[in-house]
């Protein structure tokens, strides 16, 4: 691709050179270019594999929400959980929307509760999925197997005690507004004005991310 008078090839080890030459701008279509390249064409072809003998729901859980927390960095700075509810709280309003307060049976005096929607898909299905191949709490479901869905995608499903709740998810529809609330957090960055917290972060985390990678293969 061609952004600013250069080739890049989407590689920062194998554009180390073109990158720093970039200004805001450039940075952020060339961001947007990689994220095609690397995430969002082979994430697309994975959800159209869907069949019967091939469950791909989980991997599609844990590469969306490795994906959230990616851009959560390079929107804001903060602890982990704290950027990533953010994140979806802001491009992705159905968590906020919900407003169902939610059981956590991990909370204690080191692990603070996460009772809202957005907390526990980070805790239970982002973390729970990256560190034990498991929805800790809460899971998925599609639209023909649950009745009265709450609010949109997300519904309360009982776990645990009688009268503790946890974050179901309908995943289909989960992942089509995912990809909307990417696409409008890059339109985000695109138009962040000179000075805006937005533009500071992104430049922050490019920076330590991408202009660090000094030369090919690495991808």
């Amino acid at each position: 691709m061609q952004i600013q008078g250069l080739e890049f090839s989407g590689f920062p080890g194998r554009d180390a050179v073109g990158l720093h030459q970039l200004n805001y701008d450039g940075r952020v279509a060339w961001f947007k270019f990689r994220f095609e390249l690397v995430f969002l064409a082979p994430f697309t072809r994975l959800v159209a594999q869907e069949r019967a003998d091939c469950y791909i729901w989980l991997c599609v859980m844990n590469l969306a929400g490795a994906a959230i927390s990616s851009f959560a960095d390079f929107m804001s700075r903060g602890d982990d959980q704290s950027k990533f509810v953010a994140f979806v709280d802001l491009y992705m309003p159905t968590f906020v929307q919900a407003g169902f307060v939610l059981h956590d049976p991990t909370a204690n005096a080191r692990n603070r509760p996460a009772h809202s929607a957005a907390a526990q898909f980070y805790r239970f299905f982002r973390s729970g999925l990256a560190h034990d191949f498991c929805i800790q709490w809460g899971g998925l479901q599609h639209r023909e197997e649950v009745n009265n869905i709450g609010h949109g995608y997300l519904f309360e499903t009982a776990q645990g005690q009688p009268g503790e709740h946890g974050l179901g998810v309908v995943p289909r529809e989960f992942v089509t507004d995912f990809q909307a609330g990417c696409t409008r957090f890059i339109e985000e960055l695109e138009r962040a004005p000179v000075g805006s917290v937005l533009r500071a972060s992104f430049d922050r985390t490019f920076q330590r991310v991408y202009l660090s990678k000094a030369r090919a293969p690495l991808p």
